[in-house]
């Protein structure tokens, strides 16, 4: 029987080696703002004890409820409301725009122009996404 080693890219490991370090602070910002809010340390926009009256809405209703329907990004504000969750999951979300961002120095090293323009499309569409810019129907 053949053994094969495969071997990973240096792209391919410092993508890997981002998105491991930018995973893990995330999620110890999102354990760590999660008890925070469980244990009342800042003033969230909705105390725990009154979070099992919003489980069972949609997002759309959620944020009628809340006053918040119509803002762009309003998780934003609540992050500096004490809602430090928000800022997590945001932190999270980013990570891949930014493990793209970094692996972009590796085709424009060797100037491949087709992955260049690939890889900049990515964070441009990736980008644009999370903006809310592209949003469609609300």
């Amino acid at each position: 029987m053949l053994k094969r080693k495969q071997y990973a890219t240096a792209e391919a490991l410092a993508y890997a080696k981002i998105l491991q370090v930018g995973m893990r602070a995330s999620l110890i910002l999102l354990a760590v703002s999660f008890v925070a809010y469980m244990l009342d340390v800042f003033s969230p926009t909705i105390p725990a004890s009154e979070m099992s009256r919003y489980w069972g809405m949609s997002a759309p209703a959620y944020l009628e409820q809340r006053g918040i329907a119509h803002q762009t990004w309003p998780w934003l504000a609540q992050i500096f409301q004490g809602d430090l969750v928000f800022g997590a999951i945001a932190l999270m979300a980013a990570v891949t725009v930014y493990c793209y961002a970094s692996f972009l120095r590796f085709p424009l090293a060797s100037r491949d122009k087709v992955m260049i323009t690939v890889v900049a499309s990515e964070i441009v569409v990736l980008s644009l996404a999370a903006s809310g810019l592209l949003a469609i129907g609300h």
